[in-house]
């Protein structure tokens, strides 16, 4: 299983998440992960 970093707070979650536990920023999908 993948994680992915929070844009938001940097909060290493599953990528099945589709809001940051930590945060509750919604998760991005495809090419907006890791885009600033």
């Amino acid at each position: 299983m993948a994680e992915l970093e929070c844009p938001m707070c940097g909060y290493l979650m599953d990528e099945e998440e589709e809001y940051c536990p930590e945060c509750g920023e919604a998760m991005p999908r495809g090419a907006e992960i890791k885009t600033l």
